[in-house]
């Protein structure tokens, strides 16, 4: 009996140990992570909206389904984070929009697009507004340049939206 038992007790305090290994590595990384994080939506930020400051997150409850993140800037601006599908789930792409409506910028900031069309789109958008919207497309990247263009008319929704309940 005593012989059946010790491989199950060791594997057990080699399961425990390792556990308690992850929990400090994790502990360890987890602020470093959180930190480049950080740093990296900071950069996006100041991409998509050259000359913001002061961003500051408010609330996606009324924005479209897509909007997964909102930010304020100090001169009245937003910029707005959106999680799309193109040819795979988990395109993220962030959209300034200047007080009057008009992108600023955007660019995705999460891909796993296999055609990379994704690349430089964001820039054709630039001066674009509610009114003047015009999809930007690439044959042989359809639904890539179909889920970005959804995700800038989300952004331009959710300025509409925030711009209406301000009163601009």
């Amino acid at each position: 009996m005593k012989n059946k038992l010790m491989p199950t007790i060791v594997l057990t305090c080699i399961c425990i140990i390792v556990a308690l290994l992850l929990a400090v590595v994790n502990t360890i990384t987890a602020p470093k992570i959180e930190q480049l994080q950080y740093e990296k939506e900071q950069a996006a930020l100041a991409k998509v909206y050259p000359g913001g400051n002061n961003f500051v997150d408010i609330s996606t409850d009324r924005l479209p389904a897509s909007v997964t993140k909102a930010y304020t800037e100090d001169g009245g601006g937003y910029v707005f984070q959106m999680t799309v599908t193109g040819y795979k789930s988990g395109l993220i792409i962030m959209c300034g929009i200047d007080p009057d409506g008009n992108v600023t910028g955007a660019d995705f900031i999460k891909s796993s697009e296999t055609l990379s069309a994704e690349i430089g789109l964001g820039q054709s958008y630039i001066g674009q507004n509610s009114d003047s919207f015009e999809p930007i497309l690439v044959s042989a990247a359809t639904k890539t340049t179909n889920a970005y263009a959804n995700a800038i008319k989300a952004a331009l929704e959710a300025y509409e939206i925030l711009a209406d309940k301000e009163g601009k």
